[in-house]
């Protein structure tokens, strides 16, 4: 009697045909040409931010440039007059230069940042490359500001860029300006051992006017007179400390219809 063998049937034929395709499709698909393996590659990267440049110039400040990699050169800001002088019984004018130097953005906005209780205003506000700029600065004190001297930061930003100067301010108590053919304010009262300082502010007045000033005091009522001050040129600036107390009236001998007085008190 003979025993009969299990066949093979023709679904499972047809199952091992199609493992065997399978097999063979993903072995082609990760084995290229010379039995090399193919893989795809995903690459992060981050790029950096363009980095900025920083330089610093200085005269009689100190001035630092920032800005982006398109823009190589530095704006100078500085005022005109040697010492800025200010207090809190008038608003003092002054000019600000401002000048490029190299590649910079235009136009450029102006601004400034001091301690509390000093504020400068600029007009215009705002400086062109190309076009000399001498912008008018009104320096104002809060009378709650004690003497002294004051870095004030003035700021130029455009096109991506921001450029610094740091300045200085010299607070003081009591400040005669000149306007014109004026002493402002023409009379002041003020205690014994105070400093009183004059500065001329105002440049030439007429084509036959330089607009110099000077301060020449006249007999006070003590035996001693003060001091007459030189020939002040534009931005020239003059002090004196009053020991004793009386009158001290004075006048400019270049306009002499240009008069102040100084009341000294115990």
């Amino acid at each position: 009697m003979r025993t009969r063998r299990p066949g093979v049937s023709s679904p499972m034929l047809v199952a091992v045909a199609l493992v065997v395709v399978i097999v063979i499709g993903a072995g082609y698909y990760l084995f290229g040409q010379g039995g090399t393996v193919k893989s795809t590659q995903t690459t992060s990267s981050t790029e950096s931010p363009p980095s900025s440049t920083s330089t610093s110039s200085s005269t009689s400040t100190t001035t630092s440039t920032s800005s982006s990699n398109s823009y190589s050169g530095r704006v100078i800001m500085d005022f005109s007059a040697p010492t800025v002088l200010a207090s809190a019984d008038i608003v003092a004018n002054y000019t600000l230069t401002v000048s490029a130097i190299g590649s910079v953005p235009s136009p450029l906005s102006l601004s400034a940042a001091a301690p509390p209780g000093i504020s400068l205003t600029m007009s215009p506000s705002q400086f062109t490359t190309g076009v000399a700029s001498t912008p008018a600065v009104s320096v104002k004190v809060d009378s709650t500001v004690i003497p002294g001297v004051y870095s004030v930061n003035m700021t130029a930003t455009g096109g991506g860029a921001t450029y610094h100067s740091t300045l200085s301010v010299q607070v003081v108590k009591f400040l005669v300006v000149t306007v014109g053919t004026l002493f402002l304010p023409q009379n002041m009262t003020v205690p014994s051992n105070s400093t009183v300082y004059w500065i001329r502010l105002n440049g030439a007045l007429s084509q036959y006017d330089n607009g110099q000033h000077n301060v020449v005091f006249l007999n006070s009522s003590v035996p001693f007179t003060p001091p007459s001050s030189p020939a002040l040129q534009q931005w020239d600036s003059y002090s004196y400390q009053f020991t004793k107390p009386g009158n001290y009236p004075y006048y400019c001998t270049f306009h002499p219809f240009q008069t102040g007085d100084i009341t000294v008190t115990p």
